[in-house]
Protein backbone atom coordinates (compact mmCIF):
# COMPACT_ATOMS: atom_id res chain seq x y z
CA UNK A 1 0.00 0.00 0.00
CA UNK A 2 2.75 2.58 0.79
CA UNK A 3 4.49 1.77 -2.21
CA UNK A 4 1.34 2.48 -4.30
CA UNK A 5 0.91 5.69 -2.67
CA UNK A 6 4.30 6.96 -3.19
CA UNK A 7 3.82 5.79 -7.00
CA UNK A 8 0.25 7.45 -6.97
CA UNK A 9 2.15 10.70 -5.42
CA UNK A 10 5.38 10.47 -7.59
CA UNK A 11 2.65 10.67 -10.65
CA UNK A 12 0.97 13.54 -9.70
CA UNK A 13 3.84 15.37 -8.56
CA UNK A 14 5.01 14.90 -12.04
CA UNK A 15 1.80 15.69 -14.01
CA UNK A 16 2.17 19.25 -14.50
CA UNK A 17 5.63 19.35 -15.86
CA UNK A 18 3.76 16.70 -18.27
CA UNK A 19 1.24 18.53 -19.02
CA UNK A 20 2.95 21.69 -19.32
CA UNK A 21 5.02 19.98 -21.90
CA UNK A 22 2.05 18.93 -24.01
CA UNK A 23 0.29 21.97 -24.14
CA UNK A 24 2.71 24.97 -24.01
CA UNK A 25 3.05 26.12 -27.64
CA UNK A 26 5.32 24.31 -30.09
CA UNK A 27 8.62 25.75 -30.97
CA UNK A 28 8.69 26.13 -34.94
CA UNK A 29 12.12 27.10 -36.87
CA UNK A 30 11.05 27.98 -40.90
CA UNK A 31 14.06 28.00 -43.39
CA UNK A 32 12.37 31.78 -44.91
CA UNK A 33 9.58 33.86 -44.19
CA UNK A 34 7.25 31.90 -46.65
CA UNK A 35 7.41 28.72 -44.49
CA UNK A 36 7.21 30.94 -41.22
CA UNK A 37 3.56 32.70 -42.17
CA UNK A 38 2.33 29.76 -43.75
CA UNK A 39 2.82 27.85 -40.22
CA UNK A 40 1.54 30.15 -38.64
CA UNK A 41 -1.45 30.12 -40.56
CA UNK A 42 -2.32 26.21 -40.03
CA UNK A 43 -0.52 26.21 -36.43
CA UNK A 44 -2.10 29.52 -34.91
CA UNK A 45 -1.55 29.98 -31.16
CA UNK A 46 -0.40 26.16 -30.76
CA UNK A 47 2.99 27.27 -32.47
CA UNK A 48 5.65 30.20 -31.83
CA UNK A 49 7.38 30.13 -35.04
CA UNK A 50 10.27 32.40 -36.11
CA UNK A 51 12.26 32.56 -39.59
CA UNK A 52 15.83 32.08 -39.93
CA UNK A 53 16.10 33.99 -43.34
CA UNK A 54 13.32 36.96 -42.27
CA UNK A 55 11.10 39.27 -44.72
CA UNK A 56 12.86 40.78 -47.41
CA UNK A 57 16.11 38.21 -46.98
CA UNK A 58 17.42 36.88 -49.51
CA UNK A 59 17.88 32.88 -48.64
CA UNK A 60 20.21 32.35 -51.67
CA UNK A 61 23.18 34.07 -50.11
CA UNK A 62 21.93 33.91 -46.15
CA UNK A 63 24.74 34.30 -43.92
CA UNK A 64 23.52 32.71 -40.64
CA UNK A 65 23.27 35.21 -37.61
CA UNK A 66 24.82 33.76 -33.81
CA UNK A 67 20.78 33.74 -32.64
CA UNK A 68 20.10 31.12 -35.44
CA UNK A 69 21.86 28.19 -33.72
CA UNK A 70 20.31 29.19 -30.49
CA UNK A 71 16.88 29.17 -31.97
CA UNK A 72 17.70 25.36 -33.70
CA UNK A 73 18.94 24.16 -30.84
CA UNK A 74 15.65 24.78 -28.78
CA UNK A 75 12.95 24.19 -31.95
CA UNK A 76 10.96 21.30 -31.84
CA UNK A 77 10.41 21.17 -36.00
CA UNK A 78 12.59 23.04 -38.47
CA UNK A 79 10.61 23.23 -41.77
CA UNK A 80 12.73 23.36 -44.74
CA UNK A 81 11.43 23.92 -48.59
CA UNK A 82 13.50 21.44 -49.80
CA UNK A 83 15.38 21.00 -53.66
CA UNK A 84 19.11 22.11 -52.10
CA UNK A 85 17.43 26.04 -51.45
CA UNK A 86 18.43 26.12 -47.75
CA UNK A 87 21.98 24.72 -48.92
CA UNK A 88 23.23 26.49 -45.94
CA UNK A 89 21.03 24.66 -43.86
CA UNK A 90 22.65 21.50 -43.18
CA UNK A 91 25.66 22.55 -41.80
CA UNK A 92 24.39 25.11 -39.05
CA UNK A 93 21.79 22.52 -37.87
CA UNK A 94 24.47 20.60 -36.90
CA UNK A 95 26.53 22.71 -35.26
CA UNK A 96 23.57 23.48 -33.21
CA UNK A 97 23.19 20.44 -31.62
CA UNK A 98 18.99 20.44 -33.55
CA UNK A 99 17.17 17.20 -31.75
CA UNK A 100 13.82 18.11 -33.36
CA UNK A 101 11.98 17.05 -36.36
CA UNK A 102 12.56 18.42 -39.57
CA UNK A 103 9.69 18.48 -41.97
CA UNK A 104 10.32 19.58 -45.91
CA UNK A 105 7.49 21.33 -46.76
CA UNK A 106 8.17 21.11 -50.98
CA UNK A 107 7.51 16.69 -50.49
CA UNK A 108 5.87 15.36 -52.60
CA UNK A 109 6.21 17.96 -55.56
CA UNK A 110 7.46 17.18 -58.90
CA UNK A 111 10.29 20.16 -59.60
CA UNK A 112 10.84 21.78 -62.79
CA UNK A 113 14.08 20.70 -63.88
CA UNK A 114 16.39 22.97 -65.47
CA UNK A 115 20.35 23.25 -66.49
CA UNK A 116 22.43 22.21 -69.56
CA UNK A 117 21.83 18.74 -68.76
CA UNK A 118 17.99 18.79 -67.44
CA UNK A 119 18.84 17.81 -63.98
CA UNK A 120 18.87 20.46 -61.38
CA UNK A 121 15.81 20.97 -59.46
CA UNK A 122 14.41 24.62 -59.81
CA UNK A 123 13.63 25.32 -56.13
CA UNK A 124 10.86 27.86 -56.43
CA UNK A 125 8.12 25.45 -55.88
CA UNK A 126 6.34 28.08 -53.77
CA UNK A 127 5.40 30.12 -56.64
CA UNK A 128 2.74 27.96 -58.00
CA UNK A 129 -0.94 27.95 -56.37
CA UNK A 130 -1.18 24.04 -56.70
CA UNK A 131 2.68 23.17 -54.85
CA UNK A 132 1.07 25.95 -51.97
CA UNK A 133 -1.40 23.27 -51.53
CA UNK A 134 1.43 20.91 -51.12
CA UNK A 135 3.09 23.30 -49.04
CA UNK A 136 0.51 23.44 -46.68
CA UNK A 137 -0.29 19.79 -46.24
CA UNK A 138 3.09 19.33 -45.66
CA UNK A 139 3.43 21.73 -42.26
CA UNK A 140 -0.36 19.96 -41.12
CA UNK A 141 1.15 16.66 -41.48
CA UNK A 142 4.31 17.73 -39.30
CA UNK A 143 2.73 19.85 -36.83
CA UNK A 144 -0.27 16.84 -35.99
CA UNK A 145 2.83 14.32 -35.68
CA UNK A 146 4.00 16.51 -33.50
CA UNK A 147 0.78 17.62 -31.83
CA UNK A 148 -2.01 15.20 -32.39
CA UNK A 149 -4.79 16.29 -29.72
CA UNK A 150 -4.54 19.52 -32.31
CA UNK A 151 -4.44 17.93 -35.30
CA UNK A 152 -8.64 18.62 -36.07
CA UNK A 153 -7.87 22.43 -35.35
CA UNK A 154 -5.08 22.20 -38.00
CA UNK A 155 -6.78 20.37 -40.40
CA UNK A 156 -9.64 23.33 -40.56
CA UNK A 157 -7.29 25.80 -40.37
CA UNK A 158 -5.67 24.55 -43.41
CA UNK A 159 -8.71 23.90 -45.01
CA UNK A 160 -9.59 27.11 -44.47
CA UNK A 161 -6.37 28.59 -45.98
CA UNK A 162 -6.94 26.36 -48.86
CA UNK A 163 -10.70 28.14 -49.74
CA UNK A 164 -8.95 31.79 -49.97
CA UNK A 165 -6.09 30.35 -52.13
CA UNK A 166 -8.29 28.72 -54.32
CA UNK A 167 -10.46 31.76 -54.69
CA UNK A 168 -6.86 34.08 -55.03
CA UNK A 169 -6.13 31.49 -57.94
CA UNK A 170 -9.37 32.11 -60.06
CA UNK A 171 -8.85 35.54 -59.93
CA UNK A 172 -5.37 35.33 -60.74
CA UNK A 173 -6.48 33.21 -64.04
CA UNK A 174 -9.10 35.68 -64.64
CA UNK A 175 -6.71 38.74 -64.61
CA UNK A 176 -4.10 37.94 -67.01
CA UNK A 177 -5.44 39.36 -70.39
CA UNK A 178 -5.42 36.54 -72.66
CA UNK A 179 -2.86 36.27 -75.71
CA UNK A 180 0.24 36.53 -73.66
CA UNK A 181 1.87 33.68 -74.54
CA UNK A 182 4.41 35.40 -76.77
CA UNK A 183 5.22 38.34 -74.33
CA UNK A 184 8.60 38.24 -72.08
CA UNK A 185 8.74 38.95 -68.81
CA UNK A 186 12.38 39.55 -67.28
CA UNK A 187 12.84 39.20 -63.61
CA UNK A 188 16.55 39.78 -61.49
CA UNK A 189 16.52 36.01 -61.33
CA UNK A 190 14.59 32.55 -62.37
CA UNK A 191 12.26 32.41 -59.50
CA UNK A 192 8.76 32.28 -61.33
CA UNK A 193 9.08 29.25 -63.77
CA UNK A 194 5.83 27.27 -61.59
CA UNK A 195 3.37 30.73 -61.60
CA UNK A 196 4.39 31.36 -65.50
CA UNK A 197 3.61 27.54 -66.03
CA UNK A 198 0.18 27.80 -64.66
CA UNK A 199 -0.88 31.47 -65.83
CA UNK A 200 0.82 30.87 -69.42
CA UNK A 201 3.57 32.84 -69.22
CA UNK A 202 7.22 33.45 -69.82
CA UNK A 203 9.46 34.43 -67.41
CA UNK A 204 13.07 34.92 -68.14
CA UNK A 205 15.75 35.68 -65.20
CA UNK A 206 18.95 38.20 -65.81
CA UNK A 207 20.35 35.74 -63.45
CA UNK A 208 20.01 32.00 -63.42
CA UNK A 209 18.31 30.05 -60.23
CA UNK A 210 20.61 32.39 -57.56
CA UNK A 211 20.73 35.69 -56.85
CA UNK A 212 24.41 35.06 -56.56
CA UNK A 213 26.77 36.59 -58.83
CA UNK A 214 26.04 39.05 -62.10
CA UNK A 215 25.40 37.72 -65.71
CA UNK A 216 28.21 37.39 -68.00
CA UNK A 217 28.43 39.86 -70.67
CA UNK A 218 27.91 37.07 -73.30
CA UNK A 219 24.43 36.15 -71.06
CA UNK A 220 23.47 39.62 -71.03
CA UNK A 221 23.84 40.55 -74.72
CA UNK A 222 21.64 37.52 -75.38
CA UNK A 223 19.00 38.43 -73.29
CA UNK A 224 18.95 42.27 -74.45
CA UNK A 225 18.61 40.38 -77.97
CA UNK A 226 15.88 38.14 -76.84
CA UNK A 227 13.69 41.13 -74.96
CA UNK A 228 14.83 43.07 -78.37
CA UNK A 229 13.04 40.67 -80.33
CA UNK A 230 9.98 40.04 -78.33
CA UNK A 231 6.75 41.65 -78.70
CA UNK A 232 6.02 44.22 -75.53
CA UNK A 233 8.95 42.93 -72.98
CA UNK A 234 8.11 44.10 -69.26
CA UNK A 235 10.95 43.78 -67.18
CA UNK A 236 10.28 43.76 -63.44
CA UNK A 237 12.36 44.66 -59.93
CA UNK A 238 12.43 42.22 -56.94
CA UNK A 239 12.31 43.33 -53.40
CA UNK A 240 15.13 41.47 -52.65
CA UNK A 241 17.95 42.51 -55.12
CA UNK A 242 19.06 45.50 -56.90
CA UNK A 243 17.56 46.94 -59.31
CA UNK A 244 20.73 48.43 -61.25
CA UNK A 245 21.02 45.65 -63.72
CA UNK A 246 17.18 45.57 -64.64
CA UNK A 247 17.55 49.08 -65.21
CA UNK A 248 20.44 48.42 -67.56
CA UNK A 249 18.78 46.07 -69.48
CA UNK A 250 15.02 47.92 -69.37
CA UNK A 251 17.33 50.66 -70.67
CA UNK A 252 19.00 49.19 -73.67
CA UNK A 253 16.21 47.58 -75.15
CA UNK A 254 13.16 49.96 -74.51
CA UNK A 255 11.65 47.50 -72.57
CA UNK A 256 8.99 48.64 -70.14
CA UNK A 257 9.93 48.20 -66.67
CA UNK A 258 6.71 46.79 -64.45
CA UNK A 259 6.23 46.72 -60.25
CA UNK A 260 8.31 45.15 -57.76
CA UNK A 261 7.76 41.39 -57.48
CA UNK A 262 7.99 39.40 -54.19
CA UNK A 263 10.03 36.26 -54.83
CA UNK A 264 12.02 34.48 -52.14
CA UNK A 265 10.54 36.80 -49.30
CA UNK A 266 7.83 38.39 -48.27
CA UNK A 267 7.27 42.24 -47.21
CA UNK A 268 7.06 43.98 -43.92
CA UNK A 269 4.01 43.83 -41.85
CA UNK A 270 3.29 46.90 -43.76
CA UNK A 271 3.89 46.01 -47.05
CA UNK A 272 1.85 44.58 -50.46
CA UNK A 273 3.11 41.22 -49.56
CA UNK A 274 2.61 40.65 -45.84
CA UNK A 275 1.36 37.03 -45.99
CA UNK A 276 2.05 34.00 -48.36
CA UNK A 277 -1.45 34.61 -50.33
CA UNK A 278 -0.79 38.29 -50.24
CA UNK A 279 2.41 38.16 -51.94
CA UNK A 280 1.18 35.42 -54.62
CA UNK A 281 -2.38 37.89 -55.10
CA UNK A 282 0.43 40.69 -55.03
CA UNK A 283 2.61 39.18 -57.87
CA UNK A 284 -0.57 38.43 -59.93
CA UNK A 285 -1.10 42.01 -59.92
CA UNK A 286 1.57 43.39 -60.33
CA UNK A 287 2.06 41.37 -63.22
CA UNK A 288 -1.03 42.01 -64.96
CA UNK A 289 -1.31 45.05 -64.39
CA UNK A 290 2.68 45.26 -66.23
CA UNK A 291 0.90 43.42 -68.93
CA UNK A 292 -1.52 45.91 -69.73
CA UNK A 293 0.26 49.31 -69.55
Amino acid sequence: MNLTRRAMAAGLALSPAVAAAQTRPLRVVASFSVLEDLARQIGGPDIAVQALVGRNGDAHRYDPKPGDARALRDADLVLVSGFYFENWLPRLLEASGFRGRQAVAGEGITPILVGRNGDVPDPHVWQSFANARTYARNVERALAALRPARAGAFARARTAWEGRLDAAFAQARASIPPGQETRVLVVPHNSFRYLGRELGLTFRGVRGLSTAGQPSAGDFAKLVDAVREAKGAVVFRENMTEARTVERLAAETGAKIGGVLHSDALSEPTGPAPTYLAMLRHNVRVIAAGLRA
